[in-house]
């Protein structure tokens, strides 16, 4: 992760003891490598059904004195389903954080309605998750080959074709594609330091796996 430029680590306190071992693992990486770009980031969930107003309200206040104050440096809001997009838009208006996490990928395009757009409108940085649908999409493609075309874009497999399809989105800040496969992770790093398909080569993508 580290020597293909990611500086970025999704984690949350619900991951087991991923934030110790995380924390250990960028202190060596420090030591030994000199900087890591470190980002302390706090994300505050919703807008989903049953959260009470004041309850986000007091959570929003309380984050911008934490920012304030210096402990921490960004907040953002989490969405994982499209059903709360148009929500999470109406917050995002409403509070303007720094960044907002959602759920978007080539076979799962609703973001591309207006919750990018209303990113880009509001100067809103954006991470996304569940760019292979948790693996899901996979399956769907799998007796599929991967196109003459793709490869010779620099598309190795379908997780670069996956990944470099929404990384192309100029509205698109971040992905975190999540895997616990070391081989994996060093095949989505690539993804995203090779050259990314133009305009034309999306929507051949797009075309491709919508004949599916």
């Amino acid at each position: 992760m580290y020597d293909a430029g990611a500086r970025q680590i999704d984690n949350s306190p619900m991951y087991g003891k991923s934030q110790q071992v995380i924390g250990d693992m960028t202190s060596a990486l420090d030591s030994a490598n000199g900087k890591f770009d470190e980002k302390n980031e706090t994300k505050y969930h919703g807008p989903y059904p049953g959260v009470q107003p004041y309850r986000l309200e007091n959570t929003v206040a309380q984050l911008r004195r934490w920012k304030e104050s210096g402990k921490i440096k960004y907040t953002g809001i989490t969405n994982d389903t499209d059903a709360h997009q148009d929500g999470l838009i109406q917050v995002m208006k409403r509070e303007k954080p720094d960044f907002v996490q959602f759920n978007y990928a080539i076979f799962s395009r609703n973001a591309e309605k207006r919750l990018l757009p209303a990113a880009a409108d509001l100067g809103i940085a954006t991470i996304i998750n569940r760019p292979v649908g948790e693996g899901k999409f996979f399956s769907r493609i799998r007796e599929n080959p991967l196109p003459d075309w793709a490869k010779a874009a620099d598309i190795t497999n379908w997780a670069s074709f996956f990944l470099k399809y929404i990384i192309a989105e100029t509205a698109v800040t971040c992905v975190i594609p999540a895997t616990w496969n070391p081989v994996h992770a060093a095949d989505d790093f690539n993804a995203g330091t090779c050259e990314l398909p133009g305009r034309e080569l999306r929507k051949k993508m797009l075309d491709y796996v919508d004949r599916m």
